[in-house]
């Protein structure tokens, strides 16, 4: 919005010269886009590539809440396990999963990763 002041008025332009397409820009990686997918998010159409089921849902008192989950996908023969806390804000504060990348590089890998 660009403001003229003195007529106290407010005028739209346009800061890009083509409008931005959504969905060139809504996963910032592939692999972000797997893992939506992953959850049942289908991107740019496809369809979820493997499920999610939470197993487990419990308030820690003080902390927040931890979260454990079973992860299948086409891939692997074997699901996921998975488990995470989430503080009283949350943010995760612990996570833990048995998947090949999470045990390669804990959480210094993450969806953003190529």
């Amino acid at each position: 919005m660009l403001a003229d002041i003195d007529r106290g008025r407010y005028r739209p332009r346009s800061l890009l010269p083509e409008p931005v397409d959504d969905g060139a820009i809504r996963y910032g990686s592939p692999r972000e886009a797997l893992a939506h997918r992953l959850l049942g998010d289908p991107a740019g159409g496809a369809e979820p590539m493997g499920e999610v089921k939470v197993t487990k849902l419990h308030a820690v008192v003080g902390e927040g809440r931890r979260s454990r989950a079973r992860s299948s996908t086409g891939s692997s023969s074997a699901p996921s396990r998975c488990a995470f806390t989430l503080d009283l804000e949350g943010q995760v504060t612990d996570a833990w999963c048995n998947c090949p990348t999470y045990l390669r590089s804990k959480l210094r890998e993450g969806p953003a990763s190529t």
